[in-house]
């Protein structure tokens, strides 16, 4: 029944595609260019982006720079940008052939008359098939696009809070202490 079930698995990530792309797209209240900074900041990725323990700059194979992230579990991957116009585009890539995927992502900057409009273009490869099952059922095909939007947000959230918390001269989550209660003892 276990060997029955595993080759049904088999059988369902061979059926899945091996390549796939996937855009999506967030506005934020910020001009590119303080935008634009952030993302191509990947020197400090580390200080932001969730589960960015630890970036470390490796020789690049192009003209452009290459790092490791490293994750919480101390396993890391070897990106590379290969594309790059300020304040517009920026394209990394994995750079680690012993994965069992490899993908490239797109950073797009669009300006609107209210901000940043931020795009991201994932195109993925997933050769090993129950991955591909991973993937598609458990943790998403959007899964890394979302931790970068989900930092950002968190990145400008934290900076808003702490602009206004300097406004009204207090410490971000700062909370008055209560008076406090005296029990009068018992007779």
């Amino acid at each position: 029944m276990l060997f029955t079930f595993f080759l049904a698995i088999l059988a369902y990530g061979y059926s899945l595609p091996v390549e796939h792309e996937i855009t999506m797209r967030r506005h934020y209240a910020k001009p590119v260019a303080e935008v634009w900074q952030i993302i191509v900041d990947y020197k400090n990725y580390s200080q932001w982006r969730q589960n960015v323990y630890e970036v470390n700059e490796i020789p690049a194979e192009g003209k452009f720079d290459a790092w490791k992230e490293v994750d919480a579990n101390g396993h890391s991957i070897a990106f590379e940008i290969v594309s790059l116009e300020t304040n517009r585009i920026m394209i990394i890539e994995i750079k680690d052939a012993t994965l069992p995927y490899d993908g490239q992502w797109t950073f797009e900057l669009i300006p609107d008359a209210t901000g940043t409009i931020v795009k991201i273009t994932e195109h993925g490869k997933i050769d090993n098939l129950i991955l591909r099952v991973i993937a598609h059922f458990v943790s998403g095909y959007t899964k890394n696009m979302d931790a970068w939007f989900n930092s950002l947000d968190n990145k400008f959230a934290l900076e808003a809070r702490i602009a206004g918390s300097k406004k009204l001269n207090t410490a971000p989550e700062m909370v008055a202490p209560e008076d406090p209660v005296i029990l009068a003892p018992e007779q």
